[in-house]
């Protein structure tokens, strides 16, 4: 399922303008019990600050399979670190 991911503020405002198009999670090297397989194909899931050291560690450990895909996947690891960084930064999935 594709999604579109994007790092927010707190009132839901993109911090930047460059979103990441993913369409590729689902990989066998998602967790069972891991974050990663709480994104909703059909709806938005969020990651907060808390949550965002375990969704890089799992997010690490999924790399595209398809060429095309290593450029976005590193836009959504890039977000996600900066979340890591810096309060009231989310990482949105939103799907289709």
């Amino acid at each position: 399922m594709p999604w579109t991911v994007r790092l927010e503020d707190e009132r839901g405002q993109p911090v930047n303008k460059e979103y990441a198009f993913i369409d590729f999670v689902g990989s066998q090297n998602v967790r069972p019990d891991g974050l990663l397989r709480y994104l909703d194909p059909y709806g938005d899931t969020i990651f907060n600050q808390p949550q965002i050291g375990d969704f890089i560690t799992e997010w690490r450990a999924i790399k595209p399979t398809e060429p095309t895909q290593t450029k976005e996947w590193q836009k959504v690891l890039d977000s996600a670190l900066r979340c890591e960084a810096e309060v009231h930064l989310y990482l949105r999935f939103m799907g289709d």
